[in-house]
């Protein structure tokens, strides 16, 4: 992996170059972080709602619980009890 150099400006922003935009999926207004470690500082890209929306109905969809809605009296703590042996 090449290294690649962007200039600060004197507001202290620098442009993310296009191919590290393009290959972390970053666009126009998504938020991204910086964490400082001793080895340097790492650009974070967090999952945006709609990432965490499908992530969440992709593991629901899976282990068959998507689409089921559990509450007071309706089943829940006894379908927790058969899956895994507790209230």
């Amino acid at each position: 992996m090449s290294v690649m150099y962007a200039t600060v400006s004197t507001k202290g922003q620098v442009t993310i170059p296009a191919e590290v935009r393009d290959a972390l999926h970053i666009t126009p207004g998504r938020r991204v972080g910086f964490r400082m470690t001793e080895t340097g500082v790492h650009l974070e890209v967090p999952a945006t709602i709609e990432e965490v929306r499908s992530m969440l109905r992709t593991a629901l969809t899976k282990n068959g619980t998507w689409g089921k809605v559990y509450g007071n009296g309706d089943g829940w703590a006894a379908y927790v009890e058969e899956r895994y042996g507790q209230p």
